[in-house]
């Protein structure tokens, strides 16, 4: 089989590599080392130059299906035109390196998992928040003192005293965005004993109360609830599914006892990687008799076919002849992921889905499936069999 270097992923890596260093040395600038080190001016704007270098190779990586993209979302475009359009105006008036930075990487993160946008953005604002503080306490770079009504604030290494609680609050945000449902306790009391430290060093009540306030929403939705740290607008749950209540739908079935045999189709140009985990939640949750979760395929003579034909996406032109191919593998580039994540996710959700465990999970639902028991386990386990088998997965 011929390797094909999915250019996502590589466009991918090298914003989220961009983001890092752009972070890193951004915040590094508001820090006192910026005084103690000669040439971090010249740094900063070489940071600047490197970052548009950067992020236009991203682009021109990107650059075909960016092209086909915007043909089919006008409107979009014409935002983005009438957003670079007003920051150029904006930074003809002062130095306008910094908001061409701004403006690239707004726009070039449009493709970005935004979960990842927001590791990358937390961990290295962490980083530099634990060296400039650990520098600052030994005494490496100077550690700014300001009178207050009750004793002093200190700067942690920062150019003023509230510069390290307010980076604290933006990690401390992005943080619990990106970990979700995985937070730990432990990592929430972590947080907790930061932004106390943070308070009772630098005397900043705005992030201090603030972060108070976030860590206690994220421990109730996240760890009591347990639901998402941000929660999705109904409306825009609406709008995504058309008015189609499938929940609903679902449930009038199963009330009259009615087997559901659910199918999906994975990796449309809207799916990621998250989806499967998503998709496979969804199963268990409603238990279906059956689920068949299926790899798209571009059948020839469709305008899906001939898109993925003419951007060149495609692995293999006659997928249904080359005896390369099996099915449950990628036979186009994925938009959203890269070829490994959507067939060790597909893999992933016919794997779980059919063990022993959900098997019986399934089964004893009080619906549809245990009145024709018999059935549902006969069923289950020749289909587990088949998988298992398929796949070289021993039983």
């Amino acid at each position: 089989m011929t390797v094909v270097m999915n250019n996502r992923f590589i466009s991918e890596k090298i914003y989220l590599f961009t983001l890092f260093i752009w972070v890193v040395v951004a915040s590094l600038v508001t820090t006192t080392y910026f005084i103690r080190l000669d040439g971090f001016l010249s740094l900063y704007r070489l940071l600047l130059y490197f970052t548009i270098i950067m992020l236009l190779i991203k682009e021109l990586m990107n650059f075909p299906k960016t092209l086909y993209y915007f043909r089919f979302h006008w409107q979009q475009l014409l935002i983005v035109t009438a957003f670079f359009i007003a920051m150029f105006i904006v930074a003809k008036n002062r130095e306008g390196l910094l908001d061409l930075n701004v403006l690239l990487l707004v726009f070039s993160a449009r493709d970005i998992d935004f979960r990842k946008l927001l590791g990358t953005f937390s961990f290295a604002t962490f980083l530099v928040l634990v060296l400039t503080i650990f520098a600052s306490n030994m005494g490496v770079i100077s550690n700014m003192i300001m009178r207050a009504d009750s004793g002093y604030r200190f700067s942690l290494g920062f150019n003023y005293v509230s510069f390290a609680s307010q980076r604290l609050f933006f990690a401390l945000c992005s943080y619990l965005m990106f970990r979700g449902e995985k937070i730990s306790y432990m990592e929430l009391l972590v947080l907790l004993s930061a932004t106390i430290y943070m308070y009772q060093q630098t005397s900043t009540s705005s992030p201090f109360y603030l972060s108070i306030l976030i860590l206690a929403y994220a421990l109730f939705s996240l760890k009591i609830i347990k639901k998402d740290f941000i929660v999705e607008s109904f409306w825009l749950k609406k709008v995504a599914n058309y008015e189609f209540d499938y929940e609903k739908i679902i449930n009038i079935y199963k009330k009259n006892k009615i087997l559901v045999h659910a199918s999906y189709v994975i990796g449309y140009d809207y799916d990621d990687k998250n989806c499967f985990d998503e998709i496979l939640e969804f199963s268990k949750k409603h238990k279906f008799f059956l689920a068949g979760f299926n790899p798209a395929l571009p059948i020839p003579g469709t305008p899906f076919y001939e898109r993925l034909k003419k951007e060149g996406r495609l692995l293999y032109e006659r997928w249904w002849l080359d005896e390369n191919f099996r099915y449950g593998k990628a036979c186009f580039e994925p938009y959203n992921m890269t070829i490994e994540e959507f067939e060790a996710g597909i893999l992933k959700c016919k794997v779980e889905y059919n063990k022993h465990s959900s098997i019986w999970k399934r089964l004893f639902d009080g619906a549809a499936n245990f009145k024709h028991a018999l059935v549902f386990l006969a069923v289950n386990y020749i289909n587990r069999k088949e998988v298992y088998n398929k796949k070289g997965i021993k039983l």
